[in-house]
């Protein structure tokens, strides 16, 4: 999964630039019952903690609500909690309004959602505590699940890879451009 490796990435950029000591603690959000996506929580992980960053809990869940809660439960752990890689954008929107809940500064927290899902793309146009998404290009899953529906029929490994891109208000015109295609189709 290319998007877990995205947002690790993303991750230990800012321990580098806000935490140069190595005091971050993270959450990262996980699903323990699909190993698929394993790539997802563990590339995180490993980038936050390669960064000198301390990945204080592992979330359980991909809904908003399901993020929500684990952010909470994690903040009263660990006070010092800024950053979240979350499952999904769905996990990750449920961090935000965690954050932002507890009143914590939009400037020392880092969270970023993975697939590029029009809830995680307007709280990042928001400008507060969801820094980006992974996302995944809907013209490119789309060309993948019909090559890995031909090499199955054709007996061919059936195996999926999707890159995923970085989006945050970095560059607003090309988040505007996937915002812009959600609205389009009515999401």
């Amino acid at each position: 999964m290319v998007s877990g490796r995205v947002c690790g990435a993303a991750a230990a950029r800012f321990i580098r630039e806000r935490f140069p000591e190595g005091e971050a603690q993270a959450l990262v959000g996980g699903l323990a019952a699909t190993p698929l996506f394993a790539p997802r929580w563990l590339e995180p992980t490993q980038a936050i903690e390669a960064a000198g960053g301390t990945v204080v809990a592992i979330g359980e869940g991909a809904a908003i609500e399901t993020g929500r809660s684990e952010t909470e439960r994690a903040l009263r752990s660990h006070p010092e909690l800024s950053i979240v890689v979350g499952i999904n954008d769905e996990f990750a929107v449920g961090a935000a309004q965690a954050f932002a809940a507890a009143g914590e500064d939009p400037a020392r927290s880092f969270i970023c959602g993975q697939d590029g899902a029009p809830e995680g793309l307007r709280e990042i146009a928001r400008g507060r505590h969801y820094k980006g998404t992974a996302a995944i290009l809907l013209d490119q899953l789309g060309a993948a699940i019909v090559d890995m529906a031909i090499n199955a029929i054709e007996g061919r490994p059936a195996t999926i890879s999707i890159s995923a891109e970085y989006v945050s208000l970095a560059d607003p015109a090309r988040l505007a451009v996937l915002m812009a295609a959600f609205d389009r189709l009515g999401a």
